[in-house]
């Protein structure tokens, strides 16, 4: 019921913004609407992990491998009802703009939220992976808006350029070096109860299934902090 209202809500920010774009003559009034939202439900999904941290949630359930694994969070219900549903919508928006490679990420990350989401494990993790890590994405979104538009671009490309600079920066510092971080400990700690006698076949998969998509999510980390990179040099080159 939250998941079908949240995609709606999804679905209703998004023509709001598509008719304030098209109403103001911009060029690509349905990319301008879908980035906004973008803008709007991952900075609620940074700003719910970020309270986490604040309020020592994420201290008290990073004690040891049993509370990084076994202990819940209310927290990561939200992130995961509104990343969901804004994955589902973005879906069939990239569907529509045919960003094939988008399409790939946007279902992977549906299915292995939606998995994890029926198993009170990780959430320590999960709230980072899903939550702390969007912070990048707020800046990706808006860059994007500009991306479409060399308009918007040559009006005011001092502000792009701070933008993208801006992005790189976070992208490495989060989804690159406090991504491994993390990284290390959810192997460690997923090995740790795999190993343990009293852990039964159901946790066994789980735990192999994420290691699994772990490594693929990571993977994909580093081949986007790759582009990133090469595009912010290639930036600087141009400007010299």
């Amino acid at each position: 019921m939250i998941l079908s209202l949240l995609i709606l809500v999804n679905f209703g920010l998004t023509q709001l913004g598509y008719l304030y774009y098209r109403n103001n003559n911009y060029s690509i009034p349905l990319t301008y609407a879908f980035n906004t939202t973008c803008l709007v439900f991952y900075t609620l999904m940074t700003g719910l992990s970020i309270n986490s941290y604040l309020n020592g949630e994420m201290s008290m359930l990073s004690v040891n491998t049993d509370t990084r694994i076994y202990n819940t969070s209310e927290l990561f219900n939200l992130i995961t009802n509104l990343y969901l549903s804004h994955n589902i919508f973005a879906t069939f928006i990239s569907i529509y703009l045919r960003n094939w490679i988008i399409i790939g990420h946007h279902l992977g990350c549906i299915l292995h939220l939606y998995y994890i989401s029926n198993y009170p494990y990780g959430h320590y993790y999960h709230i980072f992976y899903y939550g702390l890590t969007n912070i990048s994405t707020i800046y990706l979104s808006f860059i994007d808006i500009f991306k479409k538009d060399n308009i918007l671009i040559n009006k005011y490309p001092n502000l792009y350029s701070i933008a993208r600079t801006s992005f790189a920066v976070i992208f490495i510092f989060f989804r690159i070096i406090m991504w491994s971080y993390y990284n290390c400990y959810f192997i460690y700690d997923l090995s740790v109860i795999y190993y343990r006698e009293d852990t039964n076949n159901d946790m066994k998969k789980f735990i192999l299934i994420n290691k699994l998509l772990n490594l693929f999510f990571t993977t994909l980390q580093f081949f986007w902090a790759k582009q990133i990179v090469n595009g912010v040099v290639k930036n600087f080159k141009k400007k010299k």
